[in-house]
């Protein structure tokens, strides 16, 4: 199971890519179909927060039923 997003970019659209990174065996598995990646505005102290867009991506989502 993956428990961090890496991108790597050279600046470039084509240079840029987004892995899923698994730190228990070190293994990064790139993420296919991303159309968008847009990094939200930074405050101090707070945590980066990235929005990606994917294109054809298969799920599997499980959520709590709230009443």
């Amino acid at each position: 199971m993956s428990n961090k997003i890496r991108i790597l970019s050279n600046g470039t659209a084509a240079g840029t890519k987004v892995f899923a990174c698994n730190r228990e065996n070190g293994i990064d598995v790139q993420i296919d179909g991303v159309t968008k990646i847009e990094i939200l505005p930074v405050q101090p102290g707070d945590l980066v927060k990235v929005r990606l867009e994917l294109l054809n991506v298969e799920l599997d989502l499980m959520a709590d039923l709230v009443e």
